[in-house]
Parts: structure tokens; C-alpha cells; sequence
């Protein structure tokens, strides 16, 4: 039973931070702490694409390090859940970034263009958002790293 506990606090913790950041951005927009121009596109594709490559690859180590019988044990055990969790949460709102981002700055679709403003507010979201996530992970692993 300790490890079905295990999950379900690690789900739990996600979903609230997932909602406290929503709430966040949400604070930040209304207070104009977010400067959206729509006459001036926001370029957020070089950032995202850093933040995705740093995933990718955090991601990809760990997936090869599995075959390592501590880091297998971790795994066993569930600590390990809570850094993919983190990981792959921040990748799926980079890549969504990502995209919105290019829809936006390089396709002249009427639909694009007259929700600009919107959609540069969804990128600016899922940038932070992901941000949060990212620095959640990199907090997971050295709280881990360090039992270890």
C-alpha cells in the first residue's frame, strides 16, 4: 500500500501545481505584468526550443540510465514518476508553445490573425507553465539525488 500512497500524492501535487500556476498567469494577465502587443508578435520559439532540447535530453538520460539497478530501484519505487511526470508535462506545453508560436508568426490564416492576441496569451502561458514544470523536475532529481 505504500507505493499506491506514493502515487497518489505525486498525482496530487502535480494537479495543484498545475492549477496554482493557471491561477498565477491568470494574476500576472490582469495586472499587465504581460506585455501582449498584437500589432507586435511576441517571438517565443527560440526560448521553448531550449526548454524542449533540455527535456528531450534530460528525458533521454534517464530513460538510458533505467537499465542501472539503483536508478531501476527508484524507479521500482516510484520516485522517479514524479520527474517524468514533470518532464513530459513541460514538454507537451513547450511543443504546443512551440507551435502556436510558429502558427502565428509565419502563417497569414484568417483565423490566426484575427485571434493574435489570444493566442499569443496561450503561448505565454504554456511557456510559463512549462517553465514551472521544468524547474519542478530539476528540483525532483536533486531531492532524489540526494537520498542517494
Amino acid at each position: 500500500m505504500e507505493i499506491k500512497s506514493n502515487i497518489m500524492r505525486f498525482f496530487w501535487t502535480n494537479i495543484v501545481l498545475f492549477f496554482v500556476s493557471i491561477l498565477s498567469v491568470a494574476f500576472l494577465f490582469k495586472y499587465n505584468c504581460f506585455k501582449v502587443n498584437p500589432t507586435q508578435p511576441i517571438d517565443l520559439i527560440s526560448y521553448n526550443a531550449v526548454i524542449s532540447g533540455f527535456l528531450f535530453t534530460a528525458l533521454s538520460i534517464l530513460i538510458s540510465a533505467l537499465s542501472n539497478e539503483r536508478i531501476a530501484r527508484l524507479k521500482k519505487y516510484h520516485y522517479i514518476d514524479k520527474y517524468f511526470a514533470a518532464i513530459i508535462i513541460a514538454l507537451i506545453l513547450s511543443i504546443l508553445a512551440l507551435i502556436i508560436n510558429f502558427a502565428y508568426l509565419y502563417f497569414t490564416i484568417k483565423l490566426i490573425i484575427d485571434n493574435i492576441d489570444i493566442l499569443q496569451k496561450i503561448v505565454i502561458a504554456c511557456s510559463f507553465i512549462s517553465s514551472v514544470f521544468f524547474i519542478q523536475g530539476i528540483y525532483y532529481i536533486i531531492k532524489t539525488l540526494k537520498k542517494y
